[in-house]
């Protein structure tokens, strides 16, 4: 089922319909443009598994295929800068000898991947690229970057130590940023990648590389530079899953999907997919209901 409202800046929800009619903002003053509330309030129809939905829960998908929702225009608006993101860099006018935003239909499953071009330097492979926006945290994390204090040496190679304050005479210390790859966390777009390279293969393009192209909504900021990272886009490789493992994840999340449409129910999304809790507190559009049912 689609959204039907939408939640105005004082927390007062109001029907879709009503808010895109003509001098229909019941605050009389509209928080967002018209184009802008349109373009938020369309979620896609449920037509079964997708491969950007692997970081979203079997309780998740199903409940927002079943249940009336409302949505709070404000936080969509990275979303939005992400399908202008996909817009642009898919415009045949910056492209060439690609395919691009190309559809791969199988039985009831579409999918579509951002950006497939030729392999330069691999003769009749392609690499397939998925453009993403994220925020510094998500690049962080994706990246596995960790941060550590280090003491302040001074020319002579000794810890220079504070002078004042209430921690006067300890070692002054800086946060240095490292990678650690047993931290980096890039689960979702692996499947979602291996998804689409299984779909283009299939139709006889055999993908060399994978990668995510990201442009870095904060980036450039001193905030952003001080955790570590120090460009508006990086490009992040993505490892090649075996099929199997990646047809066992899609099919497992379908079952527990189409059995919660016969039966009614589906357990409670886990620890990743809810993101330890703290998607539930105010990032989940349809956590009411979800509480409703337990657990």
């Amino acid at each position: 089922m689609p959204a039907t409202h939408f939640i105005c800046s004082d927390k007062e929800k109001i029907e879709i319909s009503q808010c895109l009619s003509m001098r229909g903002c019941r605050l009389n003053d509209r928080c967002c443009p018209m184009p802008y509330l349109r373009a938020v309030a369309f979620d896609r129809e449920y037509r079964g598994i997708s491969p950007s939905m692997a970081g979203n829960g079997a309780r998740l998908i199903w409940l927002k295929a079943t249940t009336d929702y409302a949505i709070d225009p404000d936080k969509r608006a990275f979303a939005i800068l992400g399908v202008g993101t996909h817009a642009k860099l898919s415009n045949p006018m910056y492209t060439h000898n690609v395919l691009s935003e190309e559809p791969l239909r199988e039985e009831t499953r579409q999918e579509i991947a951002d950006l497939l071009e030729e392999d330069e330097y691999s003769s009749g492979r392609y690499i397939l690229t998925d453009f993403k926006s994220f925020g510094s945290f998500k690049v962080r994390r994706a990246l596995g970057i960790q941060s550590r204090k280090i003491p302040v040496l001074d020319n002579y190679g000794n810890p220079v130590l504070l002078k004042s304050g209430p921690n006067k005479g300890r070692p002054k210390t800086i946060n240095e940023n490292f990678q650690d790859q047993d931290f980096a966390d890039v689960r979702n777009e692996t499947l979602q990648l291996n998804r689409y390279r299984m779909g283009f293969e299939s139709k006889g393009f055999p993908v060399s590389k994978m990668c995510l192209f990201v442009i870095i909504r904060d980036g450039g900021l001193q905030a952003t530079i001080n955790q570590g990272i120090t460009t508006n886009t990086i490009k992040i490789p993505i490892p090649r899953l075996p099929d199997e493992n990646v047809i066992t994840f899609y099919d497992e999340l379908e079952r527990q999907v189409n059995n919660a449409f016969k039966v009614g129910y589906v357990h409670k999304c886990g620890d990743y997919e809810s993101w330890n809790g703290r998607r539930c507190d105010g990032y989940c559009e349809v956590s009411e209901k979800c509480k409703e049912l337990g657990p």
